[in-house]
């Protein structure tokens, strides 16, 4: 399994969560005024942190980053957390990836041709097209 590209995908998603609830993203149960992907950010980081053995390390991670959710270095650093879990944990990564998986295929967008139009997905995506 290619860790590298998991937590390419995951550092957003996480991001995105503990941006909207803090460190409590760790343990929130699931919150309806978020978008589908904060909700799955939080997922994800509730099974990281429910499945992590030394717990801290994550935790302290989460905790830096809600205080400079912008700060490129704290999220950097919560991705090297995730990755050294998921690099001593193979079936966690593989239950995270079918998380990620699972969740492309119930919002996602397939064209079977061409396209000419905008195409958009997400809750509450606004399109405006001006013409001339």
């Amino acid at each position: 399994m290619d860790i590298d590209a998991l937590i390419t995908q995951i550092g957003p998603l996480a991001t995105a969560a503990v941006a909207k609830w803090g460190e409590s993203a760790l343990t929130k149960a699931s919150d309806t005024a978020a978008t589908e992907s904060v909700k799955l950010g939080q997922r994800l980081l509730a099974r990281i942190f429910s499945r992590a053995k030394a717990k801290e390390p994550i935790k302290a991670a989460v905790t830096d980053l809600a205080a400079a959710v912008d700060d490129p270095d704290f999220q950097a650093a919560l991705r090297a957390q995730i990755k050294k879990l998921l690099r001593e944990d193979d079936a966690l990564a593989a239950e995270l990836s079918e998380m990620l998986a699972s969740s492309a295929t119930e919002r996602g967008i397939s064209i079977g041709g061409d396209n000419t139009g905008i195409v958009s997905s997400g809750d509450g995506a606004i399109n405006i097209q001006r013409n001339g």
